[in-house]
């Protein structure tokens, strides 16, 4: 047995409806090619009545809707299923975090945290001081106090430190 991924799945699903549309296509424009042509011929026969035209019955037509539909609708499904995995590894690369009960932090402390949150879980400790607006004292004793309560760690970077969240 043949296992195929879910986007070679699709790119399969999708040639074989691009394949279906385009011979659906032809057969339509053969059909009306047939239908004008036996039309033409009517209307050279004096007396002819061209709602008695076989080419104007439209049994034909609604065959070719209920086939383009499931065309279309086949090439949908081979489309999601090409880009179904791009939108799972962008959701698998958004940072989780160690849960933290907020409450137990103190009113700076939530805003450096959830600074911290809203960058994706990272900052440069002076971007951070400016973002607060909080003092270099200051924050450096809130990232000490939540660094000793496990909740981030500060990397050396250069000049400056980088938080992140744990």
């Amino acid at each position: 047995m043949i296992n195929l991924s879910k986007k070679q799945t699709g790119g399969i699903i999708a040639v074989i409806a691009i394949l279906l549309i385009v011979f659906l296509s032809l057969l339509k424009s053969n059909s009306d090619l047939k239908n004008g042509l036996i039309c033409s011929l009517g209307t050279q026969v004096p007396g002819y009545d061209m709602t008695k035209c076989p080419a104007h019955n439209g049994q034909d037509s609604w065959l070719f809707v209920a086939n383009f539909s499931a065309a279309i609708l086949m090439l949908a499904v081979g489309l999601y299923l090409i880009v179904a995995d791009h939108f799972n590894r962008v959701k698998a690369l958004e940072p989780s975090f160690k849960p933290v009960n907020i409450s137990l932090l103190g009113d700076d402390e939530k805003m450096v945290y959830n600074r911290l949150k809203d960058n994706k879980g990272s900052l440069f400790q002076s971007k951070l001081v400016a973002e607060t607006g909080l003092g270099k004292v200051t924050v450096t004793r809130i990232l000490d106090s939540l660094e000793q309560k496990g909740i981030l760690e500060r990397k050396r970077r250069g000049m400056t430190n980088i938080v992140v969240l744990k």
